[in-house]
């Protein structure tokens, strides 16, 4: 068809055109013809001639996206800060977790068998690196998936420390038990200037497995009445002891004993406590007394008697944590006590 003239009606733009056969004349809208070319150039390629741009497309089957990839890294933290690796055997890292693991395990080979606690140092050092391990495995897990285009904030390690806590607190105690180590408190005056009223100590509760008392050890016993106490070994069995005058004579010789403590006056307020025996141990059997001779009820007295060395519980080792000047209130103080020895943390019980 050939353009015979262009017109415009109302604004828009109109076109005639004549067909060079049949000399027929067709008048075109511009505007609208142009629509329906931008129309069709926007359907997709495999769309069916004369389809609407508003008409929905059908949907294809198996193309619907399914929910998003859950994220475990959180879970993972968690999971390192209470068991250093575990986080990471989560994630898949498995180098990350052998390391870690063996972490661990390094740090409670030093409870036992090597039973390190012993020693005061090694008793804070060890929670400390427990504790270490446990924030820095959390830590990791954390930050594991940190890269230049997503940067997660380092306050998000403030979420490691609760677990980390309770996890070193929980595998100190657990540890410490397995290991044969426990916490007595002393409960009198007893010990003293050795040990004081109020005073933590930390024992080996596996020492006198394997060997017997020997004279001159502090140990922990039961007593008849099921409570804990802190003596002197002072006779085992065997030997004759006795007392005159607030001195101490094993077989007939009197001992040295730079620990034990008297009244100024040398005024007792039990007569058994400077003059007993003699007395001969039987066997199984050890005599104990306490440093502080005048306020000590122990083997001297006949109530109490030589103790028996099954009921030996424990040797304590040094001083955990001390309370100065602490008194229990239920406890007489009918002399002026005896000046303390301060910073006795970690002192060891001789």
């Amino acid at each position: 068809m050939e353009q015979i003239e262009k017109t415009t009606f109302t604004g828009r733009e109109m076109r005639e055109y004549q067909c060079p056969r049949c000399k027929r004349t067709q008048i075109v809208d511009c505007g609208e013809a142009l629509w329906k070319i931008l129309s069709d150039a926007n359907q997709p390629p495999d769309a069916p001639a004369g389809q609407k741009e508003s008409e929905p497309m059908e949907p294809q089957a198996n193309l619907s996206p399914g929910p998003p990839p859950r994220n475990p890294i959180f879970s993972a933290m968690l999971l390192s800060s209470v068991v250093p690796g575990a986080g990471q055997a989560l994630l898949g890292q498995k180098l990350r977790a052998v390391l870690l693991i063996a972490g661990a395990i390094a740090v409670f080979l030093m409870y036992w068998p090597l039973r390190l606690p012993v020693h005061y140092k090694a008793l804070w050092a060890l929670p400390w690196i427990i504790f270490s391990l446990c924030l820095f495995s959390g830590g990791a897990a954390l930050l594991s998936n940190r890269t230049k285009a997503k940067r997660l904030s380092k306050w998000w390690l403030l979420l490691c420390l609760p677990p980390a806590v309770a996890a070193t607190v929980g595998y100190t105690r657990v540890a410490l038990w397995a290991s044969g180590f426990q916490y007595f408190v002393m409960p009198s005056r007893s010990m003293e200037n050795t040990v004081f009223v109020g005073d933590y100590l930390m024992a080996d509760a596996r020492y006198y497995r394997s060997r017997s008392p020997s004279r001159g050890d502090v140990l922990i016993f039961r007593t008849q009445d099921g409570v804990f106490s802190i003596k002197r070994v002072i006779a085992v069995e065997g030997s004759t002891i006795q007392g005159r005058n607030g001195l101490v004579y094993v077989n007939g010789a009197q001992l040295n004993e730079p620990y034990a403590h008297h009244r100024p006056d040398m005024q007792s307020f039990e007569t058994w406590q400077n003059d007993f025996g003699p007395v001969t141990i039987p066997r199984g059997r050890i005599f104990v007394m306490g440093d502080n001779r005048d306020f000590s009820l122990d083997s001297r007295s006949p109530d109490v008697g030589p103790v028996d060395v099954k009921d030996v519980v424990a040797k304590p080792l040094y001083v955990v944590v001390y309370r100065s000047g602490y008194r229990p209130e239920s406890a007489p103080a009918p002399a002026p006590a005896i000046p303390e020895v301060t910073n006795r943390g970690g002192r060891e019980i001789r």
